[in-house]
């Protein structure tokens, strides 16, 4: 029989209702809901689920809780769909060529595709989580995909103690607010229900790979076939049901497009917590740079409706940096690729980004493990190689200091280099 595809507005209306019935199961059996808070705090700190501490918030302090935690991730892993390590191989190549962009997407388009799903984003506005420390969500979101991107989803490994230690924060929050009188249920469905589970695994899959065509990035079938195969394991580790899931490229797009189809509308929490995602992207790159990739990805309409400024003239227009983009990203997938080469601007822009967003663990607000970029990859352990970024750490450092801050850019630059 014709696997039926994409789900229908009956079926996601369906999926709407739905949590995660095992993990919310466990967390509802194991601990009291004044617990929920203490059990996140928990969770966050440790990056391995096995080593957190639960017995001590669960209800009695005895090895139920963890026999019942490590069932519930053994069913877990049981019903991860059957990718090669071949399959995985291409799919980590792909972060290899392009991670810095990758994570650049991940600012300008994936979270930003979040906050106009008018529905799913109100779970996002009552947890305020991104409105208290908007660096610490743009770094964690970070963690997750390079853990999955670079470590994998064997037993033990980074990715997989990610997906694990994401979903039994989802029970937790839905704990809270499925009972919290300001959250309107019937209207919105369950919090973090199974069609905006599926949403959120798109902007980290789909979208990212049609974030890389906007910018003229060249990723092959195979590579892109990967890709969406290894986070469709994501999606099992995570709790989302297989009618849910998408088997290959044409059909991510076509779940994509559904779901968009039916959430994408702004709504003001959707435009605040959008502002300050962008407010806080601009203190960390070139000025107008964000809101001009968010232009780059994202249907004008919706952009518009977003509140997303348009730079008309002043700093760079918003047309001038995407016509930059598209030959930059050409020159360097088509042409420099062969050379075994890659161009200064964009590339360094991206990682000037990432090197900024990580440093808000050296604050005092920084409480979970320091953000982690494995040497082996080639685009993190060369970054300070002779010639990088000499374009675009200047046009950055002087755009930080402001109108009359060569001076300090110039201190900056020479604090590095010589530290």
């Amino acid at each position: 029989m014709a696997r039926k595809w994409p789900p229908t507005d009956a079926e996601l209306d369906a999926w709407r209702q739905v949590g995660d019935p095992e993990a919310d199961r466990f967390v509802a059996d194991h601990f009291k809901k004044e617990s929920m808070r203490p059990l996140m705090a928990a969770l966050v700190r440790q990056k391995n689920v096995a080593r957190t501490d639960l017995a001590e918030l669960a209800i009695e302090e005895d090895e139920q809780a963890e026999a019942s935690l490590r069932e519930l991730l053994e069913a877990m892993a049981e019903r991860m769909p059957g990718v090669t390590d071949e399959d995985i191989r291409i799919g980590q190549d792909l972060f290899e060529m392009y991670g810095p962009e990758i994570l650049m997407i991940l600012g300008c388009y994936s979270l930003p595709a979040a906050y106009s799903a008018k529905k799913g984003v109100q779970v996002l506005a009552t947890t305020k989580f991104l409105e208290l420390e908007p660096d610490r969500r743009l770094a964690e979101t970070s963690q997750i995909i390079m853990d999955v991107m670079t470590e994998g989803l064997g037993e033990g490994k980074g990715g997989r103690e990610a997906a694990e230690r994401t979903r039994l924060i989802h029970a937790a929050i839905r704990r809270l607010l499925v009972e919290d009188p300001d959250f309107d249920t019937e209207a919105l469905g369950v919090p973090i229900n199974q069609e905006d589970l599926a949403a959120t695994l798109m902007t980290f899959s789909y979208l990212v790979l049609e974030g890389l065509g906007k910018m003229n990035m060249r990723v092959t079938d195979q590579q892109a076939q990967a890709y969406i195969d290894t986070w469709r394991q994501v999606g099992c580790l995570l709790g989302i049901e297989s009618g849910l899931l998408p088997q290959n490229v044409e059909e991510a797009e076509q779940l994509t497009r559904a779901i968009q189809n039916r959430q994408v509308a702004a709504s003001a929490h959707g435009i605040e917590l959008l502002s300050i995602l962008r407010n806080a992207l601009a203190e960390k790159t070139l000025p107008g740079l964000p809101s001009a990739m968010m232009r780059l990805f994202m249907p004008a309409g919706v952009a518009d409706a977003m509140e997303i400024p348009r730079n008309m003239m002043w700093p760079v227009p918003d047309w001038a940096i995407h016509q930059l983009v598209r030959a930059v990203g050409t020159i360097d997938s088509v042409i420099l690729a062969r050379l075994g080469r890659r161009s200064l601007i964009l590339r360094d822009v991206s990682l000037d980004l990432l090197e900024q967003v990580m440093g808000w663990q050296d604050s005092e607000k920084g409480s979970k493990e320091r953000f982690e970029i494995p040497d082996s990859i080639d685009w993190w352990e060369q970054r300070d190689a002779e010639g990088r970024g000499k374009v675009s750490r200047i046009l950055l450092d002087t755009a930080m200091a402001g109108p009359r801050g060569a001076r300090a850019a110039r201190a900056n630059r020479k604090a590095r280099s010589s530290g």
